[in-house]
């Protein structure tokens, strides 16, 4: 897929491969972090204050944020939040292998609908 991507000069959401520099100040924050025993995952929900901070710059409660280690998680949750037993799901295709087995694993019926070559 990436070569494919490279090859079609394209942006590579499928797999989070990065080819720009890191800012310094994300690489020092991440060290500190590190230095201060940071280095391990957070939890499932996120990090206490990073929620809090999220809601309120939109004016919401803590409670109803919900931070994620990837994107897979956070799309799981929320196709298990809004589809039930026997809804149909639209899964573009391609796309990422696991997104079908989310729909499945919700009870939802795969709807899979081919995309097409759009280029610019």
């Amino acid at each position: 897929m990436t070569q494919a991507c490279v090859q079609a000069k394209g942006l590579n959401l499928a797999q989070g491969v990065c080819d720009t520099p890191v800012p310094p100040v994300v690489l020092r924050a991440a060290a500190q972090a590190m230095e201060r025993g940071k280095n391990f995952y957070s939890r499932f929900d996120g990090l206490p204050e990073l929620r809090q901070a999220i809601a309120k710059k939109h004016g919401l409660t803590a409670d109803q944020v919900v931070l994620g280690n990837g994107s897979n998680e956070l799309i799981e949750l929320l196709v298990r939040a809004f589809l039930r037993p026997g809804d149909e799901a639209i899964v573009p295709h391609p796309s990422f292998v696991v997104y079908p087995m989310i729909v499945q694993a919700a009870g939802g019926i795969r709807v899979m609908v081919m995309l097409r070559d759009y280029r610019l």
